[in-house]
């Protein structure tokens, strides 16, 4: 899982994006990269300050692209349609969307 995680040090907050995943049984952190404060992070989205010597990609936002895809091509709808269940949790649709999403986030075996 990967997040945005604020700390205050000495009365000032700091952000870092890390990502936690498991390690032997127990939920660690495997990486954690300093951002700097709102005030840098947000002159840097808008193209001031100092140019950074390289950078990081990350997947943050592709769960929220991919469901948006799913949403706008009607995929679960159309499952529906063609697997209906009765109304109660989670429909056919939305499983294999999920499904669908986290396969193409990270592929792993199913077993």
């Amino acid at each position: 899982m990967e997040r945005l995680e604020p700390k205050k040090i000495n009365g000032r907050t700091y952000y870092y994006y890390s990502k936690w995943g498991w390690v032997d049984g127990k939920c660690r952190r495997i990486h954690q990269v300093y951002l700097g404060k709102l005030e840098d992070i947000a002159k840097a989205c808008q193209g001031e300050g100092h140019t950074p010597l390289f950078a990081d990609l990350f997947q943050y936002g592709l769960p929220v692209a991919l469901w948006k895809e799913i949403q706008t091509s009607n995929v679960i709808e159309e499952i529906n349609s063609l697997c209906p269940k009765r109304n109660q949790g989670l429909s056919t649709g939305e499983y294999i969307s999920i499904a669908a999403v986290n396969r193409a986030i990270r592929p792993s075996s199913k077993r």
